[in-house]
């Protein structure tokens, strides 16, 4: 039978590796939180968007939110009641706030993404045409000139 000792030094030596298991994790979510805000960045930088954020996604701290958005640099700005503006990064905020943020911003995100992903679909789409038009009348200039046996620049003004 193992004496009193035994059983608290064991108990001890598990609440030990139990809190180094707690810490290993506590640094690998700080190690992928990092990543996952910088991502974040990279996909709302050339969007260059702020995108609204609603009180109850961030914690309140005593602030008085009257306004609050994420900024295409990944800061939260926080407007109070007082008129008194906050800049706070990403990083600042717990891992919960993060993923509540994240939650939130990401459908509009991917709308915003799909829009400016038709507009300059669309330019191309128009850009092509022009060209190819173009091109059609820049070769026909060029036909009708072996005819007649003059060339472009010698137009009478």
């Amino acid at each position: 039978m193992a004496s009193e000792n035994e059983i608290v030094c064991a108990e001890i030596n598990s609440l030990r590796e139990e809190c180094l298991q707690i810490t290993e994790l506590l640094k690998l979510e700080e190690i992928y939180l990092k990543e996952v805000i910088k991502q974040f960045r990279e996909i709302m930088m050339p969007l260059n968007v702020s995108i609204p954020l609603t009180g109850a996604t961030i914690p309140r701290n005593d602030l008085l939110i009257s306004d609050a958005v994420l900024n295409s640099d990944g800061m939260v700005c926080i407007l109070n009641e007082g008129k008194i503006l906050y800049r706070i990064s990403l990083g600042e905020f717990q891992t919960e706030t993060v993923l509540k943020i994240i939650d939130k911003v990401l459908p509009q995100l991917k709308n915003l993404v799909t829009s400016s992903q038709e507009k300059p679909s669309e330019r191309l789409s128009s850009i092509e045409r022009i060209a190819k038009e173009l091109s059609k009348i820049i070769s026909g200039e060029r036909t009708g000139d072996q005819f007649q046996g003059g060339r472009s620049d010698e137009r009478p003004l």
